[in-house]
């Protein structure tokens, strides 16, 4: 038996743009109450794996940037 395709899920610039600016937060340093995963990263190295979360979240934040300047250059008031 065959299963249905996944529901296409469609997200407005406003969701995509608050959702990004969430992630920033979260991945960036340093580290509060809010958890920033790379300060507490940068906390612990050389620890276990940090070098190579640190990497992971570093890359997660050139995403989250580089969408977060796609949707300011594409909204006429800088999609905030």
């Amino acid at each position: 038996m065959a299963t249905a395709p996944a529901p296409t899920v469609v997200v407005g610039i406003r969701e995509t743009c608050a959702d990004c600016r969430r992630r920033k937060t979260r991945y960036s340093a340093p580290p509060t109450t809010n958890n920033r995963a790379l300060g507490l990263y940068q906390d612990v190295a050389p620890y276990g794996n940090a070098n190579d979360a640190i990497v992971r979240v570093e890359q997660s934040l050139v995403s989250v940037n580089f969408r977060l300047q796609q949707i300011d250059q594409t909204q006429p008031g800088g999609g905030k």
